[in-house]
């Protein structure tokens, strides 16, 4: 397990987004744990893929058919943006058959040496939806974390977001 390391990269200012896998150089690949890298991407061709992995756009999951989501707005998992707005979350996780005991929203600061903590959660549903009034002139990320009755965790791609204050006319 190398989330910690993955915490570590975060508290120290990379703009980075988890990955899990299975290489084993075998002909078992795919078939040994449910472990998956997921990329959104808006089509299966090669550009489309590599375009989701160059802008983050992944989650790490420990469950080959769990689905996560991690929006606010128009933004997705992934993305560096700047608003003036409160921050509304949206997180949707998908997978038939089994439940969600989890789903919280983690949070830090970039290049702070801090580790990032529990922003809200939500237990025993599978969406989460939360409005965060982000201090103006910080910049924080935020990336949903999941995990289901059976133990098995997801991590989304966190998005780095400033919050600037309107301008006044």
């Amino acid at each position: 397990d190398y989330s910690a390391r993955y915490h570590d990269l975060l508290r120290i200012g990379y703009h980075v987004a988890p990955c899990a896998n299975q290489d084993n150089h075998n002909t078992t690949f795919g078939r040994v744990n449910q472990q998956r890298t997921a990329v959104l991407a808006t089509s299966l061709t090669r550009a489309n893929i590599v375009d989701a992995l160059r802008n983050r756009r992944t989650y790490a999951t420990e469950d080959h058919n769990l689905q996560l989501r991690l929006e606010v707005g128009t933004h997705q998992m992934g993305e560096i943006f700047t608003t003036s707005s409160p921050i509304p979350f949206r997180v949707k996780v998908t997978d038939a058959g089994e439940t969600i005991s989890n789903i919280e929203i983690r949070y830090g600061v970039p290049g702070s040496g801090t580790a990032p903590t529990a922003l809200t959660n939500v237990t025993n549903v599978d969406s989460l939806i939360y409005s965060h009034a982000q201090p103006n002139g910080t910049t924080y990320y935020y990336y949903a974390y999941v995990q289901e009755a059976d133990g098995n965790e997801a991590w989304s791609a966190p998005m780095w977001i400033t919050k600037i204050g309107r301008a006044h006319v």
